[in-house]
């Protein structure tokens, strides 16, 4: 990490492979942002008093086709001030030591024991490696930077670059760094989201006046400020440490760029995970085109195929990277999954969680997180839960005291408004989407509810924001017992280790093993459980017993319990939340007898088609022309031919007609409503004087009845309609089954008669090799008697030499020979 120039990327460092990329190319460099080599660190605009750094040519510099020469022109800058490196003793501490001083650097910064992951990673950053961080949500990745910038000196003006996903993420963090560890020291921040980066922005971050800075994709590779930021020659030589937060994103964002997403009904599920970044590719040349800086990369949900994308994207191989794996599961989330009763786009099924205001106030609401797939989901979600707690239309209240919504088109000043007033508690309850689903470290929420199915890995990441503050937290997920084309039954999944990201989605809202396990083996093997016969799932079950996991109340190991906690959730308070959760029934406050939420009577006027243009039956059309004829004598009278309007431009035919047509269900302010008030003094009096009159004769009873048969023929029918769809989904969910069962039946006896054949295979192969061995050992048997015979024609051939006068001797070899096959002889 010292010497000259030419060790500035170290071989084993993060820049090295790209040494003979740029060695390749030799282009001068032509930047409009140049820093003369006199330049003092302090004032990095001391060498440009035309300020061309911001020159109006930048808006026209498409990044992209720019990417190599920056590259080339990077090598040379590179070359030219070495890279800010930590303190000589630090580099030079064996492995332990470093450890110990790391520790001792942390205990002193936060005032706590470092988790032993946590300073695995820091010490493979100081030895500039990079690191990929997999730890479950809550494991405080965070501070793996932050121990690692601590251990520079604060002169140095180290900088950290992190890269965010979504700027509520970014918003964050700057605003934890303002307050860090038990010594409340502040870490200078800055978020560079939409209309922050500036000349003035610039140049302070040039000249280290921010030791984190905050930014997304888009500013990183489009932003024209900031690329010539990045490759300044001050800026490269303070750059520290590149975080990539939430690294999982770059795999999501590769399967948008890459087409692989169109035909996944999960990914649309999850819309606002983050915008599209098309440029996704470009972020490994942006990022590693620096002087040697190490790259930390962290994540609470990365299955093995996403690791291997996202090194693919950034050109590493598994050698290059040091990886730290810390515990994915977090025993103490209890995890409910419920069938929905009602549709998704209803949301109705929130409304068994609360109870009313009366019941229960507001300050005494569970500080709750509930995630929509969309962001219309999130209002109806908020209409929901008012009309369980009787509020009326308190969802149009952007300054509700229970419950708000946040998602991606929300004005960035209602976003800190509903983040700022959450965290301090003056409201409980955020409807959102995943907008707000990653990286936030909101210790105030103790459960956390997801509507619909889902991706398992965004789920988790959703699930995982409940539960930080040292207590135990609730995960509920709501999701469809059925799924259009989907799959919804164990028969339905034909290769359970091999499941695509719809399969995940689909395995995890009908799994019967435990949910706490099949969350831990999607984040590690990439796919969900079906069977407790699973060996891996064996395995888990088996790793949690060691490691002395508390007792899993997910709703699949402790059902019973789970329902009774889901029918008692609108009794549930801060106060007794613990308790409720925890599976102990003792000391839960009865509450009033839970009622049923009033229905808000709207008493809204069902409009006439044609706006009141048709004519109605006879009876109503001609209580309608008494009305219009009732109010033009009361204009006439009050008027005295002193109106400049005739009296239909007050009160015509068309709300004439609509009166009669809500007549069974009018009261006064229906007929405000209809009419816009009382425009003549009198006039309503005389409307509701002769509706009365009307609704108390016969002919009234006889409208009333002929309106009741038509509805009860309208619901007769409706009834039957409900019935032929029940029988016609039932006859088709019964057909799919026998499908199912007839593909089982075959898959069986395909299987049945491949293994026929295999048997008949394998008995003829070991009858064959049977047969080969006998001829082997026979020929071994003629080869020993042949040489036994050339051993007695030798015998005899001396023999005959030594005894010239004696004849030959007769060869007792005759029987013999006859048993050696013949191709020996």
């Amino acid at each position: 990490m010292s010497g000259g120039p030419e060790d500035s990327i170290p071989a084993g460092s993060p820049g090295a492979f790209l040494q003979d990329d740029l060695a390749i190319r030799e282009p001068e460099p032509s930047f409009p942002m140049e820093i003369g080599p006199d330049a003092s660190e302090g004032s990095p605009s001391s060498s440009n008093p035309d300020e061309t750094l911001f020159d109006d040519e930048m808006n026209t510099v498409n990044p992209e086709a720019a990417l190599p020469d920056e590259i080339t022109a990077l090598k040379s800058r590179a070359t030219t001030k070495k890279r800010v490196t930590l303190p000589k003793e630090i580099l030079d501490l064996g492995n332990e030591a470093l450890r110990e001083h790391i520790r001792a650097n942390s205990r002193e910064l936060y005032g706590d024991e470092a988790k032993s992951k946590q300073v695995d990673a820091v010490a493979a950053l100081v030895h500039d490696r990079h690191t990929f961080v997999l730890a479950g949500t809550g494991f405080g990745k965070t501070r793996i930077a932050e121990m690692y910038h601590n251990l520079f000196q604060p002169d140095q003006k180290s900088i950290v670059l992190v890269l965010n996903p979504l700027d509520s993420l970014g918003d964050n963090q700057v605003n934890e760094k303002k307050s860090v560890g038990a010594s409340h020291k502040k870490i200078s921040a800055v978020n560079l989201k939409k209309g922050v980066l500036d000349k003035t922005m610039a140049k302070q971050i040039i000249a280290g006046e921010f030791e984190f800075v905050y930014l997304s994709p888009e500013a990183l590779l489009n932003n024209p400020i900031f690329r010539d930021i990045y490759f300044d020659t001050n800026f490269q030589s303070r750059l520290s440490l590149v975080v990539v937060d939430e690294a999982h994103m770059v795999y999501v964002w590769g399967l948008v760029a890459s087409g692989e997403s169109k035909g996944l009904n999960s990914h649309s599920r999850h819309g606002e995970r983050g915008v599209f970044r098309p440029g996704y590719g470009e972020l490994a040349a942006r990022l590693m085109a620096n002087n040697g800086t190490p790259l930390l990369m962290m994540s609470a949900t990365c299955r093995p195929i996403a690791i291997r994308k996202i090194l693919e994207s950034f050109k590493l191989n598994m050698d290059m990277v040091e990886f730290v794996r810390a515990e994915l599961t977090r025993p103490e989330i209890r995890i409910l999954r419920i069938n929905m009763k009602y549709s998704l786009a209803s949301s109705d099924d929130l409304a068994g969680l609360y109870s009313s205001q009366e019941q229960t106030p507001d300050s005494e609401i569970i500080p709750t997180l509930i995630y929509s797939t969309t962001k219309n989901l999130t209002g109806q979600v908020l209409e929901v839960l008012n009309r369980a707690r009787e509020s009326h239309h308190g969802e149009d209240d952007p300054f509700s005291k229970f419950a708000r919504r946040y998602h991606s088109a929300t004005g960035d000043l209602d976003k800190s408004d509903v983040i700022n007033d959450f965290t301090n508690g003056v409201f409980p309850v955020v409807s959102s989407t995943m907008a707000l689903g990653l990286g936030q470290n909101w210790k105030r929420v103790r459960s956390v509810i997801h509507m619909g199915r889902g991706d398992p890995a965004s789920i988790c990441q959703m699930l995982g924001r409940c539960g930080r503050d040292g207590k135990p937290g609730l995960a509920i997920m709501f999701v469809e017992p059925n799924r259009k084309n989907g799959k919804n039954c164990v028969a339905d999944f034909t290769n359970v280790k091999f499941q695509n990201d719809d399969d995940r989605m689909d395995a995890l809202a009908i799994t019967p093993v435990c949910l706490r396990i099949a969350f831990s083996l999607d984040n590690s093997l990439g796919y969900v459980p079906l069977s407790v016969d699973d060996p891996n799932y064996k395995k888990e079950a088996a790793r949690e017993t060691e490691k002395e996991f508390a007792e899993c109340f997910c709703s699949n190991c402790k059902p019973e319990s789970s329902q009774w906690l889901i029918n008692n959730m609108k009794r549930a308070t801060i106060k007794n939340f613990d308790s409720l959760i925890s599976d102990l029934r003792e000391d839960i406050p009865e509450l009033n007898p839970i009622r049923r939420s009033c229905s808000v009577q709207t008493n809204k006027v069902v409009w006439v088609e044609e706006s009141g243009e048709k004519p109605l039956e006879e009876s109503l059309e001609m209580f309608s022309k008494d009305l219009v004829g009732y109010f033009n004598r009361l204009f006439e009278s009050v008027m005295k031919n002193m109106a400049t309007y005739p009296p239909s431009a007050y009160f015509c035919i068309k709300q004439a007609r609509r009166i009669s047509k809500n007549i069974g269900q009018l009261t006064i302010d229906n007929i405000e409503e209809l009419i816009g008030g009382e425009m003549l003094p009198g006039q309503m009096s005389m409307l509701i004087k002769h509706i009365e009159l009307f609704r108390s004769g016969e002919l009234f009873k006889c409208v009333a009845q002929q309106q009741e048969e038509a509805e009860t023929r309208l619901n007769l029918t409706a009834e039957r309609l409900r019935l032929a769809r029940e029988t016609e989904e039932n006859e088709r969910i019964e057909k799919q089954k026998a499908i199912h069962v007839a593909a089982a039946l075959k898959r069986a006896e395909t299987a049945e008669r491949v293994a026929k054949n295999a048997e008949r295979k394998r008995v003829a192969k070991e009858a064959k090799f049977v047969e080969s061995e006998k001829k082997r050992a026979k020929r071994d048997s003629d080869m020993a008697i042949l040489q036994e015979l050339k051993a007695q024609a030798q015998a005899a051939s001396e023999l005959s030499r030594s005894q010239d006068a004696v004849g030959p001797t007769p060869s007792t070899s005759g029987a013999v020979n006859g048993s050696i096959d013949p191709s020996l002889l």
